[in-house]
């Protein structure tokens, strides 16, 4: 799901519209960056403005940010844990909320902002991790409940046994609130080494292929660059 930043306006319409649950959630927003924008140098000061303002707001509890894996990274990603979607819902409607957005715009030429209750929430042991691997399957194209149902107990047998994989640290996964039929998946990695070494091993050829049968999905690997504090 991604906006351009003119229809920036429409992200506080869609989240009012959620319905308002009390249940944690992260904000994945992947930014997808404008040409020579750097937030590790040029660029950072603007990156800490936003995370000054979201960082004081009173349901925000912390977050951490990363860069698309790479030497010249052209997306960003940040993964703000709020107390629930009203929250966010409330921060929409702040003063500061226009100005955060005009910051945003400076930086990116399009966002994508979902939120996902994950479990274990908040995903702190996953951002221990220097490398993290984020995957989102969407299932549109499953028949019905029972098919989605079984599909949830191939992707909890997948997820469970990363715990024997040289490398891996931690999980955490739910689904999407604006679309319950997309699954996101967020895995801490010792290193990129370890992720690759994985990826071309015959268990997770075996293992992603099941899960990925029928379902579109899609791969991020980031480098985790930052923590950002409740202020």
């Amino acid at each position: 799901m991604k906006f351009t930043l003119l229809l920036f306006p429409l992200l506080a319409l869609a989240l009012r519209s959620q319905p308002r649950s009390r249940t944690g959630v992260t904000e994945h927003v992947t930014l997808n960056l404008r040409p020579g924008i750097s937030l590790e140098t040029t660029n950072a000061g603007a990156q800490d403005w936003i995370f000054q303002i979201v960082g004081k707001w009173s349901g925000f509890q912390d977050g951490h940010w990363g860069l698309e894996l790479g030497d010249a990274p052209t997306a960003v990603y940040w993964f703000f844990n709020w107390d629930s979607v009203a929250s966010h819902q409330e921060f929409t409607r702040s003063p500061e909320y226009p100005a955060t957005i005009e910051k945003v715009e400076s930086l990116a030429s399009s966002f994508s902002a979902p939120h996902v209750p994950l479990q274990p929430f908040p995903p702190r042991e996953v951002f221990a991790s220097p490398v993290v691997s984020w995957v989102t399957f969407n299932l549109t194209g499953v028949a019905n409940s029972t098919a989605t149902t079984n599909w949830q107990a191939t992707a909890n047998d997948f997820l469970g046994n990363l715990t024997r994989v040289s490398g891996y640290r931690a999980h955490s996964s739910g689904w999407e609130v604006e679309d319950s039929r997309v699954f996101s998946v967020l895995v801490g990695w010792e290193s990129a080494e370890s992720l690759g070494a994985y990826v071309i091993s015959r268990s997770f050829a075996e293992g992603f292929r099941r899960l990925v049968s029928g379902v579109a999905w899609e791969h991020r690997v980031l480098r985790v660059a930052g923590y950002v504090p409740k202020l």
